[in-house]
């Protein structure tokens, strides 16, 4: 079985607590359940609430070595709208470039971005879908 793991991706921002929760901690869980390895950028959030441009920098490294370890990305940009995902997007496009499976997770009806379609190796609408997909990786 494959032991790199999945980096998992969405919104820090604006949101609270307990709403980053649900969306990581929840993937993170399904994922362990099934054996697949994570990474959840979640375990760095007081870090993300600090305004040091310092500390910033280094949870972006952070990030990026993460994602540069791990053999699939799952992005969330569900929710979308201005000033949100910009820092999910930009991981999509640095795994890309890493050559990483790139797995989506978008709204159902949502206009799908020619750069998200172009990276993307799979965009699904429910995160369990995507979890789905993943499973099928680490078989």
């Amino acid at each position: 079985m494959n032991t790199r793991p999945v980096y998992i991706a969405g919104s820090m921002e604006s949101l609270t607590d307990k709403q980053r929760a649900e969306y990581f901690d929840y993937v993170e869980r399904e994922l362990s359940l099934r054996d697949i390895p994570s990474r959840n950028p979640n375990r760095r959030n007081d870090m993300h609430l600090k305004t040091d441009a310092n500390l910033r920098k280094r949870i972006h490294a952070a990030d990026l070595r993460d994602i540069a370890d791990s053999m699939i990305i799952l992005a969330d940009i569900r929710h979308s709208r201005p000033g949100r995902k910009w820092g999910t997007v930009m991981e999509i496009q640095f795994a890309e470039t890493k050559h990483k499976i790139v797995i989506v997770i978008q709204d159902e009806g949502q206009f799908i971005h020619p750069f998200i379609e172009a990276c993307a190796t799979e965009i699904h609408t429910t995160v369990d879908a995507a979890i789905e997909a993943i499973e099928t990786y680490y078989e």
